[in-house]
């Protein structure tokens, strides 16, 4: 696939599958990503807390705000379980009034603080760029925000999902600051592995 090709669907989609066989590697999207900014194995791991490790469910979400994009190679799938489901975030707020999305951005978002220069909060919503994960939310404060952060909830639930069975050599990239991600939970002592990148998007 053209690097065009991928720069063009996820500008009009916001995410693309890209299926085995590929010539993709880490090096080749970095070149067409920018920088790789965190490089993560995805694996199951019971000695391991983080529901990343786990093989339970995960909600929707986005990653850490400096990756404008993520990338996830597949070395292996779970036999039962392990889809990919994402959502188109920022075109669910293609409906807001201007004075939901002014609410949406006085409602801030725990950092990841992974790196040094991390701040440690971000709004929601700000400059089209959606940073959300349920467990980092702050309790909105007023009336307005409470209100914006529940009709946001009712959004997520509303919303038409994408569902995708990465396969061994398939990629998934989607535009972190525009679409949510999740999963499905698998069966325990699987071999699901996916690689992650967290790209910059500085040569878009």
């Amino acid at each position: 696939m053209k690097t065009t090709e991928i720069k063009n669907e996820l500008k009009e989609k916001g995410y693309i599958h890209i299926p085995f066989p590929n010539r993709l590697d880490a090096s080749t999207v970095s070149e067409i990503l920018g920088k790789q900014l965190f490089t993560t194995l995805i694996k199951e791991n019971p000695q391991s807390t983080r529901l990343l490790a786990s093989n339970q469910d995960v909600d929707l979400h986005t990653d850490h705000i400096k990756a404008k994009f993520i990338a996830w190679q597949c070395n292996s799938q779970a036999t039962i379980g392990g889809e990919s489901i994402l959502m188109d975030g920022l075109g669910a707020l293609g409906n807001a009034s201007e004075d939901l999305l002014n609410s949406l951005q006085n409602i801030y978002v725990k950092s990841h603080r992974l790196f040094f220069d991390d701040k440690p909060h971000y709004p929601l919503f700000s400059d089209k760029v959606l940073y959300y994960a349920s467990f980092l939310c702050e309790a909105p404060i007023g009336l307005k925000e409470k209100q914006a952060y529940a009709w946001f909830q009712e959004q997520i639930k509303s919303t038409s999902k994408i569902e995708i069975k990465l396969s061994e050599g398939d990629w998934l990239i989607i535009d972190n600051h525009r679409m949510l991600h999740g999963r499905k939970g698998f069966e325990k002592k699987s071999n699901r592995l996916l690689t992650r990148y967290w790209l910059s998007g500085q040569a878009i």
